[in-house]
């Protein structure tokens, strides 16, 4: 009887045991709900190719996406700093994108190569995919990013906006606000004056850079070619590049 006795509050205290381990917190259920959530994207992706294929026509991933997207916010709205994970929607949003891609590729038999729109190889992009990346995802303030020929990432049209070229304000002490493609940034300030040669975009002092309008690379004031504030003397000419009401004075 003693013998039985112990064997029953034995298998008690093992029940109790699994009881308390089968209970899961929020990082758990954020997780388990996150895998859910990628495992839907895929079976969409793939529903919408198979679609494709029997319509001959291209796939129309954007339910599979706009689902995607909500239902990883709210989970990690609902979890918060529970969550394993934080921040990753692009990210894993582009390694289940590559997932689908890569097995619908194989089962079309279409050999590799930039230029599919598959993501593949040593390739950083291919043609429209860009495998979730961004001007942001790359460090940059905003921007269109592209791929190029090459299957390689191409930044030429994003750009960084840490100051003000107009009104100088955002660099530090002995730092002065210059125009480098389309962004404005901080670098340490020339000695150039207005009209003086000049080497380098901040070869010139604040509020001044150096541009060529037909007498050589030389020093020349902002301005505005809209608001003419502040006014310029001389002609204000816009440059595409940068900001789209600012410009530099010349003759």
């Amino acid at each position: 009887m003693q013998e039985f006795r112990i064997a029953i509050i034995t298998i008690v205290i093992a029940a109790s045991a699994t009881g308390a381990a089968a209970a899961i917190g929020d990082a758990e259920k954020c997780l388990a709900a996150k895998i859910k959530i990628v495992g839907k994207y895929e079976a969409c992706r793939y529903k919408a190719e198979a679609l494709a294929v029997t319509k001959e026509m291209s796939p129309d991933n954007t339910k599979c996406e706009t689902k995607y997207s909500d239902s990883w916010q709210k989970a990690e709205l609902k979890y918060g700093l529970d969550c394993p994970t934080d921040g990753d929607e692009l990210s894993i949003h582009s390694d289940a994108t590559t997932h689908v891609d890569t097995i619908v590729t194989t089962l079309k038999n279409i050999p590799p190569g930039c230029g599919n729109n598959i993501i593949e190889g040593g390739e950083a992009c291919d043609g429209a995919n860009l495998g979730g990346e961004t001007c942001v995802t790359q460090g940059f303030d905003d921007g269109a990013l592209a791929c190029d020929v090459n299957c390689m990432i191409d930044q030429s049209d994003c750009a960084n906006h840490d100051c003000s070229l107009l009104d100088q304000t955002g660099c530090g002490v002995g730092l002065a606000c210059y125009p480098i493609g389309k962004s404005e940034v901080c670098a340490g300030e020339g000695t150039g004056i207005e009209g003086q040669g000049c080497m380098f975009v901040n070869s010139c002092v604040a509020g001044l850079t150096c541009v060529n309008y037909g007498m050589g690379d030389v020093c020349a004031p902002f301005c505005d070619n809209i608001d003419n504030d502040p006014a310029c003397a001389q002609t204000c000419t816009n440059v595409p590049d940068w900001d789209i009401n600012v410009g530099y004075c010349h003759p």
